[in-house]
């Protein structure tokens, strides 16, 4: 499946993007505040507690088609090019 043609795009997601407005989205970001979810939201009007356990954010349906694709040959459910760019950009961007 290539997730570029779902989403409309023909090359890979943010390099071109972040290279172009570098500067906005470091002063968009400096000048922000930002709900990590997940993590402590103090200080956010009405926000106590989250219980993450009970979330589905598609864990296991991921983990079940890693499995479908290992057992029975199959192409990753995500394509390594993608691991490996959202990979570099978070580790350029830690």
């Amino acid at each position: 499946m290539n997730i570029l043609q779902l989403i409309g795009r023909d090359r890979p997601l943010f390099d071109a993007d972040i290279a172009r407005c570098e500067t906005e989205l470091l002063e968009r970001v400096a000048a922000s505040r930002f709900l990590v979810i997940g993590g402590a939201g103090y200080g956010w009007p009405g926000f106590q507690r989250m219980n993450l356990w009970r979330q589905d954010k598609g864990q296991k349906a991921c983990a079940a088609a890693f499995v479908q694709a290992v057992q029975q040959g199959g192409p990753a459910p995500i394509p390594l090019d993608e691991i490996l760019e959202v990979s570099r950009i978070a580790i350029e961007l830690a």
